[in-house]
């Protein structure tokens, strides 16, 4: 770890404090409620399909064997709800793509997961279940009722920070457009000459070690010598923002592991991130931009190239 000077220091709690502010601002009651309705309606639909085409949850192993797209309200039906990790804990054969990607299970990994369903279900949420029966319209509406709200709230949170973050990574490629920076065809990033000075990609890979890559959300060629990775991250509250640094962290030693001194990793903030997260990223070295002030950025290119 090495020593913050302390007018970069002051410089960052200053940004991390205007930048909750500015996202604080931005919770305008109407705009949120309408998202929120929008994200309840699309969340009751999905439950009611999971319904359907499990037979009244009764086929949950046979519907796995064609889809993934229902674990997310299945494992939200374990008494307690249960995520993915947790879920991977109990079921090792269960891959967490499924359920991002909608893909079928194997039938070993569907079984195991049926089972799992079948002993952890919320017996009060589920009643119907006990004489193997179809589910009334009123144990349907009791389910839709308090399952809603709880996968909402999630996918809320999630749905917002997206696309906050799309918009930010937006802002990037036009300060790099304007400053004379031109967009390359994404590939698995092997050498730091792999993107051609003031040249970028957006969504690309970079090597992390000799089998694996890590994606990085703005890939810059500084120079034929230097790539900037730069990881955009909108934090929600303070618990994320611990989340959104780890992310970066994890990168951090990874890239620095195999590229040494031919890669820089950056972060890219916006929203609520506390000053004392942003001090082990810049103890680690990475190099700390925000949303709103991207004139640090282009500048911090300007004296690097």
């Amino acid at each position: 770890m090495n020593a913050i000077d302390p007018e970069v220091a002051a410089y960052h709690l200053q940004q991390s404090k205007r930048a909750t502010e500015i996202y604080v601002s931005g919770m305008a009651p109407e705009p949120l409620a309408l998202e929120w309705r929008q994200v309840t309606r699309t969340v009751r639909k999905a439950i009611l399909r999971t319904i359907i085409d499990t037979n009244g949850l009764r086929d949950v192993y046979g519907t796995l064997t064609q889809t993934g797209k229902h674990i997310l309200v299945l494992r939200h039906l374990f008494a307690p709800p249960i995520s993915q990790d947790q879920l991977k804990l109990v079921a090792p054969l269960y891959p967490k793509g499924a359920e991002k990607q909608g893909s079928r299970l194997s039938q070993a990994a569907a079984q195991q997961f049926a089972e799992q369903f079948s002993n952890r279900r919320d017996k009060f949420l589920t009643p119907w279940l006990n004489s193997n029966a179809m589910p009334t319209r009123q144990q349907v509406k009791r389910l839709l009722d308090t399952v809603t709200p709880m996968i909402s709230s999630q996918i809320f949170n999630t749905v917002r920070r997206n696309r906050l973050s799309d918009e930010q990574e937006l802002a990037v490629e036009q300060v790099l457009q304007a400053s004379g920076w031109g967009r390359v065809m994404s590939t698995t990033l092997e050498s730091p000459s792999d993107v051609p000075a003031k040249s970028y990609m957006r969504k690309t890979r970079c090597r992390s070690s000799k089998t694996a890559t890590k994606e990085v959300d703005i890939a810059c060629g500084v120079d034929s010598k230097l790539i900037l990775a730069m990881e955009c991250k909108v934090s929600n509250d303070a618990t994320n923002s611990v989340k959104r640094v780890n992310d970066v962290m994890d990168k951090v030693k990874s890239w620095n592991d195999t590229w040494a001194s031919f890669i820089q990793t950056a972060a890219l903030f916006q929203g609520v991130v506390l000053y004392k997260d942003v001090a082990r990223m810049l103890s680690s070295e990475v190099e700390v931009f925000w949303s709103h002030d991207l004139d640090r950025f282009v500048k911090w290119l300007e004296d690097a190239s």
